[in-house]
């Protein structure tokens, strides 16, 4: 059930669009400190004369409760952040998206993390490992010189090349 502080989505009527909510791993303590934090700067502004942190703690609350995600459509690479009283979305369109790397995570064989580059800036989200493919083939039918890569590959060359050297300097 959708609050009437959500937004929807701008990509909800684009049938090629890929999306998925991008949760970040955090250690079990750090929502709850935070929450902490958030009601310690909240009740010292309304109880003590430093109105600044009840400033500082509505906006913490804000960065906490914030709905962030990623959608791969026919426009591009779209970011939108949901948080309650604003909301932010960012376009990246395909003729500025240079390459598209692809890495499953260790952790999580059911998600892929994907890093688009645009010049020297690069992007990473999250989405089911199911949609890989679909996303590439999106990619490559927008922009047909997209470079894709493999990050896993990637990393085992590095660790080829530079892990020997490495080791033997000190």
């Amino acid at each position: 059930m959708k609050s009437f502080l959500e937004k929807d989505r701008p990509w909800r009527r684009d049938h090629e669009a890929i999306e998925m909510r991008q949760l970040y791993s955090r250690k079990k303590w750090v929502m709850p400190y935070a929450f902490l934090l958030v009601f310690f700067c909240i009740g010292l502004g309304v109880f003590t004369k430093y109105r600044i942190s009840l400033v500082l703690g509505v906006l913490v609350l804000l960065a906490v409760t914030t709905k962030r995600y990623a959608a791969v459509t026919g426009r591009g690479f779209e970011q939108f952040s949901n948080m309650y009283i604003l909301s932010n979305h960012r376009v990246t369109p395909w003729e500025e998206i240079d390459t598209v790397t692809y890495e499953k995570l260790e952790d999580h064989p059911e998600t892929t993390m994907l890093y688009f580059t645009r010049g020297d800036v690069t992007m990473r989200a999250m989405f089911p490992t199911s949609e890989r493919k679909r996303i590439v083939r999106l990619a490559e039918k927008y922009r047909p010189d997209v470079k894709v890569y493999n990050g896993a590959e990637f990393k085992e060359k590095i660790r080829e090349k530079y892990g020997k050297n490495r080791s033997t300097k000190k």
